[in-house]
């Protein structure tokens, strides 16, 4: 009995401590809104409108859709908000100066945005460097050579305390909390948790004006507005809903996927737990997003219409009453910037036919272990170096595409698929396709004998390496190795000569959100063969009219042999079709859009 006693008073004192630090810290979090209101309110009026706006990204030198978003957001608000302070959370290393440039010429050669000079030529105009100028009338009034040489010095380290100035790394030491592969069971939990802990770090060591996440992270914003105030702003770019109807619905239907194994499909009692489990999931997901963002933009119509399927409720005025906050945002379309030049920069062209190379010659450059032992002994590396040299040199060679020259024709085709080496991207079944096109062909269409097929990706880490390594060997597998290329990590500008040299561009994703690369498949004259489903059926490709929609292995077959056998008239007008709508989708008009979305707010 005492003994119960004792536990039971040990019990309410720990009971009695909780909701003594439970009212603490929100009488706490009131004073501390009340003074980040009046102290941003102050810094706002004498800094000459001065904002900050910080970028959550912990994976920012990733090289997908994501990561181009970002970079152009930053350059749009550094356009509108010349003065305004950048913060960009990362996971990347950034304590050196050295590491900080290697992050932002990393955005410079895989995106364009050249984010140095675009300070720098603010900073000219604006004339925050005065010192520069100071400097330069006294050297050009001395004649001296090691004057002139300190003057440069000087200039130099006012550029570099100018960008440090504007834009400032956080660095994340939590970003690893939030990767899928520590959480092998009940992934979208654990990486809710490591993401809530990753934006907390964040915000704990710079609260900014406006939160900008640009991955997604919604679990988060209850965080972010308790600790920052209600004066910050939350700015949310949606790629995908990070769990969907769709999910639920695969697993009620039983349908196998990466993200629904056979042990759960199969099992009834397992899978109404994982309905369950997705239920309450998507239940708090619409609470965290649509009762705290204050802009919300979205980036094709399949996004739109499942944020407003989950954060719609959230998001009406009534409910966003009881937590203070009385302006609904409008989930807005801007479509993700697209790279529709036609041309590589001038600086990268020169580097074009150097970097143009296959994986087979550079595939000893990763660190990580491989396990596929598809290695090239140096005779033979060199001798494919000479045929490829003698093969340049021959008529039309560098010319993949399908054209007519009098009444020549190039021997052959070349397909393209680019995105990262992640499992959802479905690589296995393009190459499935592509033997079965071949297999279909055979002795039918002698230029689509010869046709090759290129697979196109960034290499994120070693479960990618892994999973490149497996595609090489199904290709071996299925004896299509000779017309199956490899490439990984390019830049901007190989890139583009790669898509230039291609009349079809693949994509296989189920329920992608968007498709940035099946945009510059049409802006570079590739036809998309995309999958029909997701914001590529939606808001990109007509079937028929300006590329095709396919749905398994002998629908993507079909397609390429349809593409492959047109005559010329018939691609030409498929290909300037796909041109045109592909300025729908321009940098310019991302930027247009992303603005008109934050003003309204900001």
């Amino acid at each position: 009995m005492l003994i119960s006693m004792i536990f039971f008073l040990n019990q309410l004192k720990l009971s009695f401590a909780f909701a003594a630090l439970t009212i603490s810290l929100l009488f706490m979090n009131c004073r501390v809104q009340r003074l980040d209101k009046i102290s941003k309110d102050l810094a706002f009026a004498f800094n000459g409108n001065k904002r900050s706006f910080a970028f959550y990204h912990p994976f920012t030198t990733d090289c997908g859709g994501g990561e181009r978003v970002l970079w152009l957001t930053i350059k749009t608000v550094l356009l509108k908000w010349p003065k305004c302070k950048i913060c960009i959370y990362t996971g990347e290393r950034c304590r050196t100066k050295q590491e900080r440039r290697r992050i932002l010429k990393k955005a410079k050669d895989r995106f364009g945005v050249d984010l140095v000079h675009l300070l720098l030529t603010q900073s000219s105009t604006t004339g925050t460097t005065g010192t520069t100028g100071t400097m330069t009338s006294k050297s050009s009034s001395s004649s001296s050579q090691q004057q002139q040489q300190r003057q440069e010095e000087e200039e130099e380290k006012e550029e570099e305390e100018e960008i440090d100035r504007r834009i400032e790394f956080i660095h994340l030491r939590t970003r690893k909390l939030t990767e899928s592969k520590l959480y092998p069971i009940a992934t979208i939990v654990g990486q809710m948790v490591g993401n809530i802990i990753c934006a907390i770090e964040a915000v704990s060591k710079f609260a900014p004006d406006v939160f900008v996440d640009t991955v997604g992270n919604a679990w988060s914003y209850p965080f972010v507005r308790f600790l920052c105030g209600e004066s910050t702003k939350i700015v949310a770019y949606v790629h995908y809903p990070t769990i969907s109807s769709d999910m639920l619905e695969r697993v009620r239907k039983g349908s196998l996927m990466y993200n629904n194994r056979t042990f759960f499909a199969k099992n009834f009692i397992l899978k109404q737990m994982k309905i369950i489990y997705y239920s309450c999931l998507m239940w708090f997901y619409g609470y965290c997003g649509g009762a705290f963002v204050d802009v919300c933009v979205v980036n094709s119509k399949w996004t739109k219409n499942h944020i407003d399927s989950l954060w719609g409720k959230f998001l009406t005025t009534k409910y966003r009453k009881k937590i203070k906050m009385r302006e609904r945002p409008i989930v807005q379309i801007v479509y993700p910037p697209c790279d529709v030049s036609q041309e590589a920069t001038i600086e990268n062209k020169a580097s074009e036919e150097k970097n143009l190379i296959k994986f087979k010659k550079n595939a000893k450059k990763p660190v990580l272990v491989t396990n596929d032992g598809d290695e090239e002994n140096e005779e033979e590396e060199q001798n494919q170096d000479q045929n490829q040299k003698q093969h340049k040199t021959t008529p039309f060679a560098k010319k993949a595409k399908r054209i007519v020259l009098g009444e020549y024709k190039v021997p052959h085709f070349t397909a393209i698929a680019v995105g990262q080496f992640r499992p959802e991207k479905n690589h296995a079944l393009l190459l499935e396709a592509w033997k079965l096109m071949k297999t279909n062909v055979k002795n039918k269409h002698p230029a689509c004998e010869k046709a090759v097929l290129k697979l196109v990706g960034g290499l994120r880490n070693k479960s990618d390496l892994n999973r490149f390594n497996a595609l090489k060997l199904l290709a071996k597998e299925m004896k299509i190795e000779d017309s199956v290329e490899f490439y990984h990590d390019v830049d901007n500008a190989t890139l583009k000569e790669l898509l230039k040299q291609s009349v079809v561009g693949l994509h296989a994703m189920t329920d992608e959100h968007f498709g940035i690369c099946i945009v510059e498949y049409m802006a570079l004259g590739a036809i998309p063969i995309a999958h029909n489903s997701g914001g590529p059926k939606l808001d990109i490709v007509k079937h028929g009219r300006d590329g095709f929609l396919a749905s398994d292995a002998s629908s993507y077959a079909a397609c390429l042999e349809g593409v492959f056998s047109m005559n010329d008239e018939k691609l030409s007008a498929m290909i300037e079709e796909g041109k045109t709508k592909s300025m729908n989708f321009s940098e310019e008009k991302f930027g247009i859009g992303l603005l008109n979305a934050l003003i309204k707010t900001l």
